[in-house]
C-alpha cells in the first residue's frame, strides 16, 4: 500500500488514530493509571479492511512516541526520517474494560487495548482515512523512567 503523502505529514485523521491504534481478548479492566507514562512506538502497521494490504510505519521511516497523563490527556509525537521537527498533537483517552475512545479535535478513535508488562498494544476500529476504510495496530514500549 502506498502511503499517500498528506499521511506523511501526520493530519489529525492520522494522529487520532495513531494514539488510538490487541485483539479483543486484551487485558480486561485496564485502568488510566495502568497506562500513565511516555510510550515509544515498536510497530505501526496500518491495514486497508477492503484489500488487507499493509503498511510498516515504522519500516517506512515514522519514529513516534505517547504520553499519557493521569488526567486522561494524550500527546502524540511523529516524526518522519525527512523531517526535522515532530508533528505534535494533543487529545483525550478513555478506557473501559480493554476498550479505548480517544478524541483529537473533532476526530474520535474507538477500539481494543492490551497491556503485557512494558508493552501497550493498541489496535482502532476501522476508520474513513482517504477514502478508505483502515485499521491500526500500534506496539508501544513504555519509555524507562516515563
Amino acid at each position: 500500500m502506498v502511503i499517500p503523502r498528506a499521511f506523511r505529514s501526520w493530519p489529525r485523521a492520522g494522529v487520532a488514530i495513531l494514539i488510538s491504534a490487541t485483539a479483543a481478548c486484551g487485558t480486561p479492566d485496564l485502568e488510566l493509571s495502568d497506562i500513565v507514562g511516555t510510550w515509544e512506538a515498536t510497530e505501526i502497521v496500518m491495514t486497508d479492511v477492503e484489500s488487507s494490504e499493509q503498511s510498516d510505519l515504522i519500516a517506512d521511516g515514522i519514529r513516534a512516541t505517547l504520553r499519557i497523563t493521569a488526567e486522561g490527556t494524550v500527546t502524540s509525537s511523529a516524526y518522519w526520517a525527512s523531517q526535522e521537527e515532530a508533528e505534535t498533537s494533543v487529545g483525550t483517552i478513555r478506557l473501559h474494560g480493554n476498550r479505548f475512545t480517544v478524541v483529537v479535535d473533532a476526530d474520535t478513535t474507538t477500539g481494543t487495548a492490551r497491556l503485557r508488562g512494558d508493552q501497550l498494544t493498541l489496535d482502532s476500529d476501522p476508520v474513513e482515512f482517504f477514502n478508505s476504510s483502515i485499521t491500526l495496530l500500534v506496539v508501544l514500549r513504555r519509555r524507562l523512567g516515563g
